[in-house]
């Protein structure tokens, strides 16, 4: 009987990592840090989903909360000032967005939105969206 080369292994010394690679499911919390400028009045403001030129190619990230907690995704900036804001998967997709996990080394709960990528920021389906991911995001500060 063979072993399975992704059970941990107790004699190794390096692991496997199971990287996050499942789908997101609908009731599955999506985490958004927002920096402080971007709701000086407790309001989120639609320029904060805006995707940017060149660092959203792929489209606009947000944190998984099954992988990541809020406290995890603030500490990771350098930059004061900014507070976490949660969405569930089922609502991004009531309003049809895409959702797609794309982890990374630093960061295992990383996801996009691929309909807010780059190449598409000017387009009237992004500019809408963008006033909905408002009204979505401000219900729910976690910190």
């Amino acid at each position: 009987m063979s072993e399975d080369p992704l059970s941990p292994d107790q004699n190794r010394p390096e692991q496997i990592s199971r990287e996050p690679v499942d789908s997101v499911a609908d009731d599955e919390v999506l985490y958004r840090r927002v920096p402080l400028a971007h709701f000086p009045t407790g309001r989120i403001a639609a320029e904060h989903f805006k995707p940017h030129k060149t660092r959203d190619q792929d489209g606009l990230s947000l944190t998984r909360a099954k992988w990541e907690s809020a406290e995890q995704l603030l500490s990771r900036t350098d930059k004061p000032g900014a507070g976490v804001f949660a969405v569930t998967a089922r609502e991004l997709r009531a309003i049809d967005l895409t959702i797609v996990p794309s982890p990374r080394p630093d960061e295992p709960g990383n996801c996009h939105i691929p309909e807010f990528c780059s190449s598409r920021r000017d387009e009237d389906f992004v500019l809408l969206r963008r006033h909905l991911l408002v009204e979505l995001f401000t219900r729910n500060r976690v910190l």
